[in-house]
């Protein structure tokens, strides 16, 4: 028996290094965007302004990666939405309906199969100062919305994830080249994305991205430009974007753009954000814009606290409400009359692990 152990105790000693080698590092982290928010609808209507607590893609995801022969690495993530409760779909947290794929990383570049944020969000997102917070410019840009004249199909929206094939080229001096594309997969829309990205350390980020959308009768297409630069305490930044076709119907076309600002003192940031999107070619008096003002104070490496003042202007034959499709509710805020305008306040904690 004596001996039965004792061989046990050198085989687990000779296994687990082997087995330690086997397993691929993984590492779980996750981020909690938290805030209250006081929203004022310009209607003379009370009972529709109200206090919401709300989360703004807050998510918790696990990673992981293994070096192979030959210079190749793989790696996997799989991230997980949180809402509290449920959304407003009457969705609860979802896993894989983030960011969710595995990847070959070499010589080549990078080749993912899955789940991912399309080279034309990432381009917008990049130059965004209000991101996941009131005041972020999917408010005005996402676009996912059915054309006045064909309410059949409505607008796949813009800014959100492929779930398909991503390539990421090799920087050449700066450059690199993403492109994306969607088989299918039981999309009713399927797209196609890609962008060509040039970076310069942490001062510099430029985008040039293009996406399409397998719409009907025509095809609906989005250019976009952005660019970000960072000296010292300041950072300035925007994009400029047309949505041609929108919703499949000829000739739908709109363009929108945004700017904004940033400037460090120590751990306090203060920021602004303009953003505008005109009338469609079809619909008079569509367009909108929103002003955004915002303070983040540092409390921590992870943490940090902050205060958004948004306003969104509404031509009259438009609704933008002061959010993003990513801030919810568990419902949904009460969005303007058409017409009307929309006053929001924040205050919010972010904290990532």
């Amino acid at each position: 028996m004596k001996k039965s152990l004792t061989a046990v105790a050198v085989l687990s000693a000779i296994a687990l290094p082997f087995a330690a080698q086997a397993v691929d590092e993984a590492e779980l982290y996750g981020k909690f965007n938290v805030s209250a928010a006081y929203v004022d609808n310009d209607d003379d209507v009370d009972a529709a302004d109200s206090i919401y607590l709300a989360t703004s893609s807050s998510r918790i995801g696990i990673k992981g990666g293994k070096d192979l022969k030959a210079g190749l690495k793989a790696s996997w993530q799989i991230e997980n939405a949180i809402y509290f409760g449920q959304n407003a779909a009457g969705e609860g947290g979802r896993w894989g309906y983030r960011n969710t794929y595995v990847a070959l990383s070499g010589g080549f570049g990078t080749l993912l199969a899955g789940r991912y944020d399309t080279p034309f969000k990432d381009a917008r997102s990049k130059v965004d100062f209000f991101k996941e917070q009131p005041g972020d410019s999917r408010t005005l840009v996402k676009l996912k919305v059915k054309s006045k004249t064909n309410h059949t199909p409505t607008s796949r929206g813009w800014d959100e994830r492929g779930n398909g094939f991503l390539y990421k080229s090799p920087s050449f001096s700066g450059a690199s080249i993403y492109a994306q594309a969607e088989p299918g997969n039981g999309e009713a829309v399927p797209l196609a994305s890609t962008a060509l990205v040039y970076k310069m350390g942490k001062s510099l980020f430029a985008s040039v991205a293009y996406e399409v959308h397998n719409t009907a009768p025509e095809n609906e297409t989005g250019l976009r430009a952005a660019a970000k630069y960072s000296m010292g305490a300041i950072s300035v930044g925007g994009f400029v974007q047309q949505i041609s076709d929108q919703a499949g119907v000829a000739d739908e076309t709109r363009t929108s753009f945004g700017a904004g600002a940033a400037y460090k003192m120590g751990g306090t940031t203060l920021k602004t954000q303009y953003l505008a999107t005109g009338d469609t070619d079809l619909e008079a008096d569509s367009d909108g814009s929103l002003i955004a003002l915002g303070v983040d104070q540092k409390l921590g490496k992870m943490t940090k606290a902050y205060v958004t003042y948004t306003m969104t202007m509404n031509g009259k034959n438009a609704k933008f409400d002061a959010t993003s499709a990513g801030y919810d509710t568990g419902g949904r805020i009460d969005g303007p009359a058409k017409g009307k305008d929309q006053m929001l306040i924040a205050l919010g904690l972010i904290h990532a692990f």
